[in-house]
């Protein structure tokens, strides 16, 4: 078992089921309508947790109602909520917008993915998992003492640099962007420390890139969904225990593509409209 830094957010998702795709100036209804936790943080964190590691989540929560009932939550479902700051403030919900197809748009206030997320103490871990923007001074200190950090690809040009020997992203966040600049902006946010981009694509075939070569991966299976919010940071979870056991980067994808199979097979299992 390792000892894993999660740093990023932990959401309340408000989630919109539509009967019909957006469309400008269309009038959209609804079928249903749901409050539940969400962000790359808890859905990564919860699957390492049940891959048998340990989530140290570096995040904030509101000080409110909601917000400390969310981090009782979070320690009975195993997480070490110790570094989880706990600011002023009234916890703000992030709007999503689920089509039929399964398709999604997502709403939050500008401040809320901007928020600076700090780390307090020294926390003891062997790797580090990082999804969100604007990391603070001393997260990313401590990052550059950790032997295996992994960060999500940010989608934002602004976003602070971080140190990081793999970065895992969606096809679909760089709509026509080629592979070579991909891993040019990859490297610009985690620097020479970098040796592995890994891009998903859906259902589609993963792509690994090391700056001189690329590989591609046919993922395990596809499980047909209507809601794949979670999917990606399940994946990212699945590629990092894979890699922690030791697995070379091409095995590791793939297998992590089952493990996302079978997350998304268990929640279909539960909630078939999810």
């Amino acid at each position: 078992m390792a000892r894993v830094l999660v740093i990023g957010h932990v959401n309340h998702d408000r989630l919109w089921r539509l009967d019909q795709p957006l469309r400008p100036g269309g009038r959209i209804g609804w079928t249903a309508r749901e409050v539940c936790l969400g962000g790359g943080a808890f859905f990564t964190g919860a699957q390492l947790l049940s891959l048998g590691h340990a989530a140290v989540l570096v995040s904030t929560l509101c000080g409110d109602q909601l917000g400390r009932e969310t981090r009782t939550r979070l320690a009975a479902d195993g997480f070490d909520v110790t570094h989880v700051a706990e600011p002023d403030g009234e916890t703000a919900l992030t709007e999503i917008l689920l089509e039929p197809s399964g398709e999604r748009t997502i709403l939050n206030a500008r401040s809320a993915l901007m928020r600076v997320v700090e780390l307090s103490g020294e926390p003891i871990a062997e790797a580090a998992y990082i999804n969100c923007l604007n990391p603070g001074r001393r997260a990313v200190a401590r990052l550059e003492t950790l032997p295996f950090v992994v960060s999500q690809f940010p989608v934002r040009e602004d976003a602070a640099a971080r140190p990081a020997d793999l970065v895992i992203g969606s096809r679909d966040d760089f709509p026509g962007e080629s592979l070579e600049f991909l891993w040019r902006r990859a490297a610009s946010h985690c620097g020479g420390r970098l040796k592995h981009l890994v891009l998903t694509d859906g259902p589609g075939p993963i792509t690994i890139l090391d700056g001189r070569s690329v590989q591609t991966v046919v993922p395990a299976r596809q499980v047909p969904t209507s809601n794949a919010i979670g999917a990606g940071d399940t994946y990212a979870a699945g590629l990092i225990a894979a890699l922690l056991d030791g697995l070379p980067i091409e095995v590791a994808a793939r297998a992590a593509s089952e493990t996302t199979a079978q997350w998304l097979e268990a929640r279909e299992r539960v909630d078939p409209a999810a």
